[in-house]
């Protein structure tokens, strides 16, 4: 279907390796997307066949987007808020059951 592309494979250890060289050296991207796995092995890079195959089959682009994800520092693990205890539990002073859910009027404070 004309527009629509295939998603990006995640990047092997080897590739991501070759990738990183390659986002510091112009010459060595435009050799690799020129030549593929063979272009990779004549720069000294050591694939193996699922990382010669995944460079033959992906695309100019989508083989642009993986050297720059390469370089891209993985985003910190995300962790949940931890809700402080005074916003969970109201105070049962006000006549306030503590495990109610606030009525839409309290949420307007």
């Amino acid at each position: 279907m004309p527009g629509k592309s295939r998603p990006l494979p995640s990047i092997p250890d080897g590739l991501r390796s070759l990738f990183r060289a390659a986002a510091r050296d112009v010459r060595l991207l435009e050799r690799i997307i020129a030549g593929r796995s063979g272009a990779a092995r004549k720069a000294g890079f050591v694939l193996d066949s699922n990382e010669q195959a995944t460079l033959d089959v992906v695309s100019e682009t989508q083989l642009r987007v993986m050297v720059s994800m390469a370089i891209t520092p993985a985003p910190p693990s995300v962790t949940p808020i931890q809700k402080s205890q005074s916003s969970v539990r109201r105070p049962a002073s006000l006549g306030i059951d503590p495990e109610m859910p606030p009525r839409r009027s309290e949420r307007k404070r």
